[in-house]
């Protein structure tokens, strides 16, 4: 006799297996449980089986959803442990996910790029929520943390860690300005990255340290003070914040990351404080609109690149104290008039001053031990230089291009060059004082004068 199925019963099997049928999966160790690896459903609401062919599903794979602009929900059941790096990165379409509890861990970049999500519920089960998480969500309004959680609290919508010590994450949808609480001490990587919203943001006394990227793209940020008891501000911490007009730093940073302002082009003040000790590579750069650059005497070091493509500065103060300037630390700050370089210096790094177009005088105290490649090449109306005795070597093309250089004044001996080093020059006159030696009639293919001053 043939067996007869219920209809009803038929159709809940078709639909689960067809349910089934969306996603690609990998067994996992031990056999019992598997991954999910793919999905190949048509979007929508979609829901993860907690159980397939008797198998439990216990981790949702990295770049799972990747791109799945069709999903607009997602429904996650606390069978699965871990949701995997990029899991649901780029769902453009996904505007709800459920997290059961149950969940441990949330994976890097796991809702990155979500930009329709507008709510994330944090179950009580997460231990581990990993880097930009929940990054570039424009949409998402808060955060909401289940009150048993032991690891994480939700405030004001705002993502914290349990003792509200540590600021994780602030929804990329938040707007206004944001009070930090004064128990922070700590502003977490990616904390307010693309907050394209906030407009204000107060940083209380209690906090040491700005992580990296922080407030990367926070478009409407128009000036910041950051406090005495900060010693650290993160690379690229403020990043691309176009708007940002006014920054003031208050304290003794001693770690002061590469790209710290990178591209903030509306930022006509930065106050560094005494205290200073060093200035990460890029930290200015392309900060077109910053008027003055001082230089505290704290600060040793300049990074590589670090106010390059300052084109609006007209006035550098660089304090006794710095010990060394990097490769195109000042290369095209094309308004920059006048340069005096202290005694402190003893490495001026490649193309420091390149293509500074308005720079017409330059005084080098005693000290530097040599001049690099390019260092003033292509400084159009620079008319006068005085080198110091310390300087040993010139790189080559060092001043090259300096087409309107008359005058360059050697307090010593006659350093060691390339044959470069004033090529283009043709109204450059070498002047050299009595008694010092090494000069002949003409020095890098210019004439050489006896300097009396």
């Amino acid at each position: 006799m043939k067996r007869r199925w219920p209809i009803l019963f038929v159709f809940a099997l078709w639909a689960a297996l067809a349910a089934q049928a969306q996603f690609t999966f990998s067994g996992n160790p031990g056999g019992a449980t598997v991954t999910i690896t793919g999905y190949t459903g048509p979007g929508g609401a979609v829901i993860i089986p907690a159980l397939t062919n008797g198998m439990q599903v216990t981790s949702l794979g990295g770049d799972a959803f990747l791109g799945c602009d069709d999903l607009t929900s997602i429904t996650i059941p606390g069978s699965v442990a871990t949701i995997g790096v990029g899991a649901f990165n780029q769902c453009a379409g996904l505007t709800n996910a459920t997290i059961a509890n149950g969940v441990a861990s949330i994976g890097a970049d796991a809702f990155a790029c979500c930009g329709r999500l507008t709510s994330v519920a944090i179950p009580a089960s997460v231990t581990n929520i990993g880097a930009e998480a929940f990054s570039s969500c424009s949409g998402l309004a808060a955060f909401t943390v289940d009150a048993r959680n032991s690891f994480y609290a939700g405030v004001a919508g705002i993502l914290f860690d349990k003792t509200l010590a540590a600021l994780i994450a602030c929804p990329g949808g938040f707007r206004g300005s944001c009070a930090i609480p004064g128990t922070v001490n700590t502003i977490g990587n990616y904390a307010f990255e693309y907050c394209a919203s906030l407009a204000g943001v107060t940083i209380p006394d209690s906090v040491t340290n700005l992580g990296a990227y922080a407030f990367q793209d926070c478009l409407s940020l128009t000036r910041v003070t950051i406090p005495a008891r900060v010693t650290r501000i993160g690379p690229g911490a403020f990043m691309n914040c176009e708007n940002l007009g006014s920054v003031a730093i208050l304290g003794p940073v001693t770690s002061f990351g590469q790209d710290a302002f990178y591209e903030c082009r509306s930022l006509t003040n930065a106050t560094i404080a005494n205290g200073v000790a060093a200035i990460g590579q890029g930290a200015f750069y392309q900060c077109a609109n910053l008027a003055a650059v001082m230089i505290p005497a704290s600060v040793t070091d300049i990074g590589d690149h670090a106010f390059s493509e300052c084109a609006g500065a007209t006035n550098l103060t660089i304090a006794n104290g710095v010990t060394s300037i990097g490769q195109d630390a000042f290369s095209r700050c094309g308004r920059l008039t006048s340069i005096l370089i202290p005694g402190s210096v003893t490495r001026l790094g490649d193309r420091a001053f390149f293509e500074c177009g308005g720079l017409t005088n330059v005084t080098i105290a005693d000290g530097l031990a040599g001049i690099g490649r390019e260092t003033f090449s292509q400084c159009a109306n620079l008319a006068s230089v005085t080198i110091p005795a310390s300087v040993a070597s010139i790189g080559p093309s060092a001043f090259e291009g300096c087409v309107s250089l008359t005058r360059v004044y050697f307090k010593g001996n006659a350093p060691a060059v390339d044959s470069s080093v004033f090529l283009s020059d043709r109204y450059a006159g070498i002047y050299y004082l009595p008694g010092s030696i090494g000069w002949s009639s003409n020095f890098a293919k210019r004439p050489t004068i006896i300097w009396k001053p």
